[in-house]
């Protein structure tokens, strides 16, 4: 396992590591700083243009249930027992969160 002390290295140092270590191990360190990442709400790093990924109706209603104490098994069961009109309530919500997701992040990318 790699450690990087930032404190005591150079970013020389830090390049020389980087560019010694394996393919796979890179791969393996930049899949854990995205999870990272991730967690803490962080954006940077490497600098990609990608649009966020869309929200389903089913994802907000999981979410919003789970935030309610529900564990999954019992969300998938209770999204199948909803009728169409319940779903089209979440896709509402899905879609209008989508539109600002995609307008924030194209705000964000102009220059």
């Amino acid at each position: 396992s790699s450690t990087f002390d930032l404190r005591k290295v150079s970013r020389e140092e830090i390049r020389e590591q980087w560019e010694g270590l394996e393919k796979s191990e890179k791969a393996r360190l930049k899949k854990e700083a995205r999870v990272l990442n991730n967690i803490h709400g962080i954006t940077g790093g490497l600098k990609t243009k990608t649009k966020p990924r869309a929200l389903s109706a089913y994802q907000v209603f999981s979410k919003e249930h789970m935030n309610l104490g529900m564990k999954m098994t019992e969300v998938g069961a209770k999204w199948k027992s909803l009728e169409e009109s319940q779903r089209k309530e979440y896709q509402t919500i899905a879609d209008e969160t989508n539109r600002e997701r995609t307008a924030s992040a194209n705000e964000q990318s102009s220059p």
